[in-house]
């Protein structure tokens, strides 16, 4: 939507809806880290995980700066964005396909049990 019409109403639409979409992720992901690291490392790996999420949103900024035109605007790099969520959302089926439902929900038996 946003390379196809660049209107600021647009922007601050999708730009919400894509926050909101990886703190939902963030907040998945943290869960997980919490259900599966064994107590004695969970400090370690949280803080391994955050440094590396809180690094990827800079990194983002420093690609985007160096590829997209001064506008910030480009139909290419809109679509290699989508791309690249939904090669990660496949990545994801394919992932916890494999490693199975009893596995990936580990630590959610009270949730699951309801």
């Amino acid at each position: 939507a946003m390379a196809l019409s660049p209107t600021k109403p647009v922007i601050f639409v999708a730009s919400f809806f894509i926050g909101i979409s990886v703190q939902a992720f963030k907040i998945c992901v943290d869960t997980l880290v919490q259900a599966h690291v064994d107590e004695e490392f969970k400090g370690r790996a949280f803080t391994f995980y955050d440094m590396a999420f809180n690094s990827a949103l800079v990194l983002a900024g420093v690609v985007a700066a160096l590829t997209l035109p001064p506008t910030g605007l480009s139909v290419l790099g809109f679509v290699a964005m989508a791309a690249l969520y939904a090669a990660c959302a496949v990545a994801m089926a394919v992932v916890s396909a494999r490693i199975g439902r009893d596995t990936l929900e580990k630590g959610t038996e009270d949730l699951v049990a309801r």
